[in-house]
C-alpha cells in the first residue's frame, strides 16, 4: 500500500468520519488498525470546514490508496512502475494552504510548453519538464534526480517547506506540499500547480521564479520519522498564457431547488457558483461533476455554503480534458451515490446550463450502468477461513488505471507465491510474485514482525496484536479488462517455486467507491 500509512494519518486528522457510511467508516478504522499507523511521526493538521468529503476519502474507502501527484500524466504513465497507479489525488499529498486547489490532471491534452530546465546540488539534481498556465493557475512538472541508494530505499519524497515562488517578481503567498514519486532508476517525479497571485491575459509572458531549499525522505527508523536533505535549488523559467480552453458564463438553470448561476471553465480547474435550496442543510450532499463518458472530475475545495444566512456556494472541481463539450454536474444524497437530488448539463460549446436526468436515460452515466463506477472492491470481513494457510483479505479494482490490488493473510511465515485472477469464463486477467519485506519503494509487500508499526500487547496472537500476516500485491495486466458491478473473478494462489496451487477462490465485486 506504499506509503498508505502517511496518507492515511493524514486522512484520520482530515476526514470528517461522520459523512462516512457505517460501512465505510468500520473499513477506515479496519485499515487504519491493521497499519499500525498510531506510530507514524506526527503530519501538519490541515482544517477544512465543510459537509462535503474530498476525492481523497474515495480513494480511501475503497481500500486502494493512490498518493501519487501529477499535473500532466501522460509524462508520468510513461514512467516505469509509477505509470501504472498514477492518480493525482491533490487533497492528499499536493495542496496549497488556505487557497483553492489548482489541479490540471488533463493538462497533457493540451498544448504544453516543453522547459527541460535542469539545476543541480551535489549528487541531486531538479528538472522541470514541461509547464502550462490558462491565465489562473500555473502547473509545471519536476523529475527529481537522486543517489542510487536513496532511490532504492524510498519510495517517495516531498518538498514542502520553506518554498519561495514568485510571479512576474510577485511572491505567491500559499504553502505548497508536493510529493514525488519514484519513476525510472534514480528519479523521482511529479508536480507542482499554484493559482497566479494575478489573472494574466492571453499570450502574456509569465516569469516563473521557484526555490526548493530541501526535501524530505519518509524514514521510519528516526525518531522524527523525515530525513531532511539541503538541496537549495533555485528555477527560472517563463510560460506563456494560453487562455483558449477558458469558458465563462451565466446560467439560470433549476432542478429540485438547486440552482447553477455561474459557469468558470479552464484547463486546470471548473468553478461551478450554485444557490442551495432549504433541503441541503438536512442532507450529506456530496457534488460530483463528469464528462458525457462518466469520466469523474476531481472535487477540490470543501465549503460550507449556508454560513451566516449566506445562500450560495462556489463549487471548484478539476479542468476537463481538451475538446470536451459537455458536462455533466450531480448532486448525491450520501456519499455511496445511490440517490441523486438535482442535476444539470454544462454545454461548453454553446455555454448554457439544463436541468438533466442522465442517471437514468440510460448510456454511461446511468446509476444502473454495470461500470458506473470508479472503484470496485470485494472486502471480506470476519474470522478468514484458511485454505492451505491461505485466505483472501480484498480484492479491488481502479477503472481509471486498470489497476488491480490483492490482499491476502496467512498464519504462517512468509514463502514467494504466485497471485492470479481471472474472470468468469478463464480469461486471465493478471497476475504477479509476491515479495517479502515492507520496504519503501516496494509494489507488492509482506507484513509480519520484522515490518514498521508491528507490535500489540497479546502474546496469544501472531505478532502479539495482530493476528494474522498480510500479503499485498497489485496484478501485471498484459491487456486492460474492466469488471462490472456484482462480477465474480476467481483468484488462485501458488507456491511459485514448486506451482503447487494453494489457494482458489470465487469472489464478487460489489462494494462500489466513487
Amino acid at each position: 500500500m506504499k506509503h498508505d500509512a502517511m496518507f492515511l494519518e493524514q486522512l484520520q486528522q482530515e476526514v470528517p468520519r461522520k459523512n462516512l457510511s457505517s460501512k465505510a467508516t468500520q473499513r477506515f478504522e479496519d485499515t487504519y488498525q491493521m497499519l499500525g499507523v498510531q506510530q507514524e511521526a506526527p503530519v501538519r493538521r490541515h482544517r477544512h470546514k465543510g459537509l462535503w468529503i474530498t476525492a481523497t476519502a474515495a480513494c480511501l474507502c475503497c481500500g486502494m490508496l493512490f498518493g501519487v501527484n501529477a499535473t500532466f500524466p501522460a509524462f508520468a504513465e510513461g514512467l516505469p512502475v509509477v505509470g501504472r497507479f498514477f492518480e493525482t489525488v491533490n487533497n492528499g499529498f499536493s495542496s496549497i494552504k488556505d487557497s483553492k486547489t489548482a489541479h490540471g490532471t488533463f493538462l497533457n491534452t493540451y498544448d504544453v510548453e516543453d522547459v527541460n530546465l535542469t539545476v543541480e546540488n551535489g549528487d541531486y539534481s531538479m528538472k522541470v519538464m514541461q509547464a502550462f498556465s490558462d491565465g489562473k493557475n500555473v502547473g509545471f512538472t519536476m523529475d527529481v534526480t537522486a543517489p542510487s541508494e536513496i532511490w532504492d530505499r524510498y519510495e517517495w519524497l516531498s518538498v514542502y517547506k520553506d518554498i519561495q515562488l514568485t510571479v512576474n517578481d510577485t511572491p505567491v503567498e500559499t504553502t505548497f506540499s508536493t510529493t514525488l514519486n519514484r519513476g525510472e532508476t534514480n528519479h523521482y517525479v511529479g508536480a507542482v500547480s499554484f493559482a497566479l497571485p494575478n489573472t494574466a491575459a492571453e499570450g502574456e509572458q509569465l516569469d516563473i521564479s521557484v526555490f526548493f531549499p530541501e526535501i524530505t525522505l519518509p524514514d521510519k527508523l528516526t525518531k522524527e520519522g523525515y530525513i531532511y536533505v539541503d538541496v537549495d535549488w533555485n528555477a527560472d523559467f517563463t510560460v506563456t498564457v494560453d487562455t483558449s480552453g477558458n469558458k465563462s458564463f451565466d446560467a439560470t438553470a433549476e432542478d429540485n431547488g438547486m440552482k447553477i448561476l455561474h459557469v468558470d471553465s479552464s484547463p486546470t480547474q471548473t468553478i461551478i457558483t450554485t444557490n442551495v435550496p432549504d433541503w441541503f442543510d438536512e442532507l450529506s450532499i456530496y457534488p460530483r461533476l463528469y464528462t458525457m463518458d462518466a469520466q469523474p472530475l476531481n472535487y477540490s475545495t470543501p465549503l460550507t455554503p449556508r454560513e451566516e444566512g449566506a445562500q450560495t456556494a462556489t463549487l471548484t472541481f478539476d479542468g476537463a480534458p481538451s475538446g470536451t463539450e459537455q458536462l455533466v454536474v450531480r448532486f448525491y444524497d450520501g456519499y455511496e451515490e445511490t440517490k441523486v437530488e438535482a442535476e444539470f448539463t454544462i454545454d461548453l460549446t454553446n455555454q448554457t446550463v439544463t436541468p438533466s436526468t442522465t442517471y437514468d436515460d440510460g448510456g454511461a452515466l446511468d446509476l444502473n450502468d454495470p461500470f458506473h463506477y470508479k472503484y470496485l472492491s470485494c472486502f471480506i470481513s470476519g474470522e478468514p477461513s484458511f485454505e492451505n494457510h491461505f485466505a483472501v483479505n480484498s480484492a479491488s479494482y481502479a477503472k481509471e488505471n486498470n489497476s488491480w490490488g490483492i490482499g491476502l493473510l496467512t498464519d504462517e511465515a512468509y514463502k514467494e507465491v504466485l497471485v492470479e485472477a481471472y474472470t468468469a469464463s478463464g480469461e486471465l486477467i493478471g497476475s504477479t510474485v509476491s515479495e517479502y519485506g515492507t520496504e519503501y519503494g516496494q509494489i507488492n509487500w509482506f507484513w509480519d514482525e520484522n515490518s514498521p508499526w508491528w507490535g500489540g500487547n497479546n502474546p496469544d496472537k501472531v505478532g502479539g496484536g495482530y493476528p494474522y500476516y498480510a500479503y499485498s500485491v497489485y496484478l501485471d495486466c498484459e491487456q486492460a479488462y474492466m469488471p462490472a458491478i456484482n462480477e465474480t473473478i476467481t483468484l488462485v494462489v501458488k507456491d511459485n517455486t514448486s506451482g503447487e496451487e494453494l489457494m482458489r477462490q470465487d469472489l464478487t465485486l460489489d462494494q462500489i467507491d466513487n
